[in-house]
């Protein structure tokens, strides 16, 4: 039997820089669902990570104490943005 090593640098994280536009932007749109683009990927941190989970079924991860999502750019606009405006959300969206 072998053991499975995880390597501590394996753990998802989140830009720091994109931690900084979230709350600087949800500082400006505090009722809105924010999401901010990191090269291919939006990420959305603690309540609005939640609602979008709640909305799409998707995962929370973790970053020490920061709940976060991830989501592809690609499908944020076209799927996501109407799923959760339909659902009654404002959506702002950081490139």
């Amino acid at each position: 039997m072998h053991e499975q090593f995880i390597m501590p640098n394996s753990q998802p994280t989140i830009p720091v820089s994109t931690k900084i536009k979230w709350g600087q932007t949800k500082l400006k749109y505090p009722d809105a669902v924010v999401l901010i683009k990191d090269n291919n990927m939006y990420f959305s941190l603690e309540r609005d990570a939640d609602i979008i989970s709640g909305t799409f079924g998707f995962n929370i991860k973790k970053d020490g104490p920061t709940s976060f999502l991830q989501v592809d750019a690609e499908l944020a606009h076209s799927t996501y943005l109407q799923k959760l405006v339909v659902a009654g959300y404002k959506v702002v969206f950081c490139d």
